[in-house]
């Protein structure tokens, strides 16, 4: 701000406080974006910026089924025989993690920990065209890894999951 008579705390709890006013103006539940919105405003501190720069980023997903709804179907809003098309999706460079992060530059990391999945994450992202992987160039997905703990999770209320 140039101003020497506002201390460095001041100055970071206005940025602070601005960046939070300009999350809560835009077209989204207040608060919804949880954690990110505080790391936004936080960093619009550290930089006194309203516009902060951050050089390097990457996403990291980790990715898992619901095992518990076999048991209890309605613990979740989807059944989990669909995070296998969301894998695909996010792998494939179509879901709005992958496409948010190709707009921006991000790099995403997609690493299976528990998706029942026959085919193999190999399969799954050999069979994505390049064109398709991240919404604008193959550079943006890094690595879809093969991490899995156990093919598909298990009922964490009959013990461990994965």
């Amino acid at each position: 701000m140039g101003n020497d008579s506002v201390s460095p705390d001041a100055e970071y709890e206005l940025f602070c406080g601005q960046a939070q006013q300009l999350l809560a103006g835009k077209a989204k539940p207040v608060g919804s974006l949880g954690l990110l919105e505080t790391m936004a405003c936080r960093l619009a501190g550290l930089q006194r910026s309203l516009q902060p720069q951050v050089q390097r980023a990457r996403l990291i997903v980790f990715a898992a089924d619901h095992g518990i709804t076999k048991a209890m179907p309605g613990v979740s809003a989807f059944p989990r025989e669909v995070s296998v098309s969301v894998f695909k999706t996010i792998a494939r460079g179509q879901a709005a993690s992958s496409v948010m992060c190709a707009a921006d530059g991000c790099e995403l990391e997609l690493i299976d920990v528990g998706i029942d999945l026959e085919e193999g994450v190999k399969a799954v992202v050999d069979n994505a065209s390049p064109a398709s992987k991240c919404g604008r160039d193959a550079h943006n997905i890094s690595v879809v890894y093969d991490s899995k703990v156990r093919n598909g999770s298990r009922n964490m209320l009959a013990g461990g999951a994965l």
